[in-house]
């Protein structure tokens, strides 16, 4: 919640330096040297920027200790300050400890050559480790890389092989195995996937399925079933597919 308060008044993060000495000034422009009491009177005071730099020193001494998800946290805090290598430490060292989900970041760094060199073999090795542990948004970057062959020479069964892992760590990712099968015309395969994530409420998921079913879309035209996945979308998130489910109720009493 520190965190949250802060990010909305000031909108940049501030940084303790190894020793916890330093932050910024009353303006926040330039450091200057202050003890973690007068850090503490300040945040007791409602001094935001004193409460988050609080927290930063609390993540950098439980990072020290080897506590991973405060060094993935703190190493969030250096990436949006743009420091990308001490971001990339502070994830190496919590992947290396076990927190795949700085793993995944390393992939994406990696990928999108964020504070180091484009390197597609080490971001899917990153990926991998993630992934293979659970990770399923590094699963679905995987599948990504394949599914598109921006990088490397595409393989649509290599990206279901790895949308297929995220749609099993969560249920509400199968939209991303079904889009992969629409894109190998696999459609009976895509109805699958779309049915599980849109039961799982994935909302876009309920939305494909309605307009597949409207207008028969590779399936029988069933506009009872579209009025159905419409109407689930329209509960989850109302709009627009709302008015299509009304329109398609009073097509009906016209008839």
């Amino acid at each position: 919640m520190k965190k949250l308060l802060f990010l909305m008044l000031v909108g940049m993060s501030l940084f303790a330096n190894k020793t916890n000495k330093e932050c910024l000034n009353m303006n926040y422009k330039t450091c200057y040297e202050i003890n973690d009491k007068n850090l503490e009177s300040k945040c007791d005071n409602k001094d935001y920027h004193a409460c988050f730099l609080l927290t930063l020193i609390e993540l950098d001494n439980n990072c020290n200790k080897n506590d991973y998800e405060s060094c993935h946290k703190l190493a969030n805090e250096y990436e949006s300050d743009w420091k990308f290598k001490k971001a990339i430490e502070l994830h190496t060292k919590a992947c290396n400890g076990g927190y795949f989900q700085s793993c995944d970041f390393l992939g994406f760094f990696y990928e999108h050559a964020r504070g180091v060199k484009r390197d597609i073999a080490k971001a899917i090795h990153f990926y991998k480790i993630a992934c293979d542990n659970k990770e399923y948004l590094a699963c679905e970057s995987i599948g990504y890389i394949y599914s598109e062959g921006f990088w490397l020479m595409q393989n649509h069964k290599k990206a279901i092989e790895y949308y297929k892992k995220a749609c099993e760590y969560n249920k509400g990712r199968c939209e991303k195995l079904a889009w992969q099968y629409e894109k190998i015309d696999d459609f009976n395969n895509a109805i699958k996937a779309y049915e599980i994530s849109c039961d799982a409420k994935n909302n876009n998921a309920c939305l494909r399925l309605g307009i597949m079913y409207e207008n028969g879309e590779n399936i029988e035209q069933d506009i009872n079933m579209a009025k159905k996945y419409y109407s689930l979308t329209c509960r989850y998130k109302g709009g627009v597919t709302c008015d299509k489910l009304e329109m398609l109720n009073q097509q009906e009493i016209i008839k």
